[in-house]
């Protein structure tokens, strides 16, 4: 509280938001449910992990690669998918940020493709990958629907949280 109202009485310009944490907790997914989830979508659509002509493609679109982090170092420690439509992007999941044991997980999907499961399949399949490899797929949730995807996948809920973005 007393960091809130330092940061609310210091600047005019500022955006309060509710972020949701998840426990890190080890042994809590289900993999026979997240294999389901990740093949879960029709045929239209491929997920692939990011290789590097998919890494290409990311950093080829300017917007892509800001939002999702992909830095000229991702081929070396990144860990992501994409999804497909024909030739099209319609959605990245990949490692936003790394660290020794584990990664934070970023989604996003193109609007005009949400809420057709491709969040949860391409979440689904890059968890699996991390378990594959012995590092922790973790999930910080920026909105409600997040939260509710999170759970779906497996994780508990911990606690909400405040944050500030200064606009200068």
């Amino acid at each position: 509280d007393e960091w809130s109202d330092a940061i609310e009485s210091c600047y005019d310009n500022f955006e309060k938001a509710k972020r949701y944490s998840l426990k890190k907790e080890k042994g809590i997914f289900n993999k026979q449910d997240l294999k389901k989830f990740s093949e879960s979508l029709n045929s239209e659509y491929q997920i692939n992990p990011i290789d590097e002509r998919i890494y290409k493609l990311i950093k080829a679109d300017n917007e892509d690669s800001k939002q999702m982090r992909i830095t000229d170092d991702y081929m070396n420690k990144g860990i992501g998918v994409c999804c497909f439509r024909d030739d099209e992007i319609v959605g990245i999941c990949s490692s936003d940020i790394i660290y020794k044991d584990g990664i934070e997980i970023n989604i996003r999907v193109k609007q005009e493709y949400k809420h057709k499961g491709i969040g949860t399949a391409m979440a689904a399949k890059l968890i699996l990958m991390c378990l594959e490899k012995g590092i922790y797929p973790s999930w910080d949730a920026s909105n409600l629907n997040s939260l509710g995807l999170a759970k779906k996948l497996g994780y508990n809920y911990d606690s909400e949280y405040t944050i500030y973005k200064i606009n200068e």
